[in-house]
């Protein structure tokens, strides 16, 4: 909570609280590769939660994460981004289903450069 609250005094006047589990989709609307976005994640960075091993909580990959689970979600599967870097599915999401795989094909281009599946 105390993220989104810094990333709106920092501009980001829209971004979203996490939902009750820590989870957040970025609304239509705002755009992760502005100069204010990345300002604002810089100054705020310190404040997320502890990430723990393999979790990727830089603002700028919680950004693009954020956008592949709103790209999902649009593509009928019920993903959400955490603000602490990981993905969750609610239950009944197959990943290894046809509809999954597709969706996530479409959406594969919005997961940030050197995470797992991203962009080299």
């Amino acid at each position: 909570m105390a993220f989104a609250q810094c990333m709106r005094a920092h501009g980001v006047t829209n971004f979203p609280d996490p939902d009750a589990q820590g989870y957040l989709t970025l609304p239509q609307g705002i755009d992760p590769n502005t100069p204010q976005f990345q300002a604002a994640g810089q100054a705020c960075a310190s404040l997320l939660p502890d990430a723990g091993p393999g979790r990727v909580t830089a603002p700028q990959n919680l950004a693009g994460l954020a956008q592949y689970a709103t790209c999902m979600q649009q593509h009928g599967q019920p993903i959400s981004a955490g603000a602490n870097g990981q993905l969750s599915f609610d239950s009944g999401v197959d990943p290894n289903s046809p509809q999954f795989q597709a969706a996530s094909k479409a959406c594969q281009k919005l997961v940030p450069a050197g995470l797992p599946g991203g962009a080299p």
